[in-house]
């Protein structure tokens, strides 16, 4: 669970805590540019969560939201919300993070590890070590991916 944890707070910190930043620093009326995404049941929570300034997200919930960022989704070409978050991912990380095998990595890693091990589950030593194996290769490929030079100011 230590290591689902850690890749869970590296997007916590790195990708919705620095977009929480930059899109208030961008913003005067948050609650304006999110109307619209209130009102989709898919984007709903992470338009709620940006406009109370909300940055408590489970793996889950990032995951959900970074599902919806896939290039051919009928979501992200009507949300501004999606588009802006994906516009900031692609800006501040290497555009693979916002592509399908990264998305599909994260979403492996919150339903085959990070909700069996939050709850009464044992895992067996070969899944605990393909658990490790993904999660390190995941994280340091969201670390490499991370752009240094120019990032938003994480809180």
């Amino acid at each position: 669970i230590q290591y689902c944890r850690a890749f869970e707070n590296e997007i916590l910190t790195k990708l919705f805590g620095a977009f929480h930043d930059d899109i208030f620093a961008r913003m005067k009326n948050i609650a304006s540019f999110v109307a619209a995404d209130l009102l989709v049941e898919k984007t709903k929570r992470f338009a709620k969560n940006l406009k109370d300034d909300n940055r408590k997200y489970t793996l889950g919930d990032m995951n959900f939201t970074m599902q919806l960022l896939k290039m051919d989704g009928k979501t992200l070409a009507t949300s501004p919300l999606l588009q802006d978050f994906r516009n900031f991912v692609v800006t501040y990380f290497h555009v693979r993070i916002a592509e399908r095998e990264f998305l599909d990595r994260v979403k492996h890693i919150n339903e085959e590890f990070r909700c069996k091990a939050a709850h009464p589950y044992l895992m067996s030593k070969v899944d605990a070590d393909d658990c490790l194996a993904v999660i390190r290769s995941a994280i340091r490929e969201l670390l490499d991916a991370y752009r240094i030079s120019t990032p938003p100011k994480i809180r």
